[in-house]
């Protein structure tokens, strides 16, 4: 999935500012860039791994600088302080970007217990 989202930072008085950005959702991989890429090898500003750690909150409709915005948190669930808030122009492009990256983290949750599925079926050789 890919498109065009909000990222939301807030200052040390409290006051939002918001920044477009154009994001790519590949298989567990979240990247942002300034502007749409032209090719696969520019490299993106900021990028994460969806992982079983990553949480998606929907935050409803707010306004921001008297702007509608549909926005959604995604935070570490190891720690709370490591989040960033995001935002779509309407509801249903918020609906699918918090389906697709919750669909993102199954994948990978999935993916880790075949991986250890297929590694604890192999036979260790004892050690008598």
């Amino acid at each position: 999935m890919e498109g065009w989202l909000f990222i939301f930072t807030f200052n040390r008085l409290g006051l939002c500012c918001s920044h477009k950005r154009y994001f790519i959702l590949k298989e567990s991989f979240l990247r942002s860039f300034k502007a749409k890429p032209m090719s696969q090898m520019k490299e993106p500003n900021r990028s994460t791994i969806i992982d079983s750690n990553v949480r998606v909150i929907d935050n409803g409709r707010e306004t921001i600088k008297k702007k509608v915005f549909f926005t959604f948190t995604m935070h570490s669930a190891l720690n709370q302080r490591d989040q960033v808030k995001l935002g779509a122009s309407s509801s249903e492009e918020a609906a699918k970007w918090i389906h697709s990256l919750k669909d993102a983290q199954l994948k990978e949750n999935s993916n880790l217990e075949m991986n250890f599925l297929v590694s604890s079926k192999k036979k260790h050789s004892s050690l008598r």
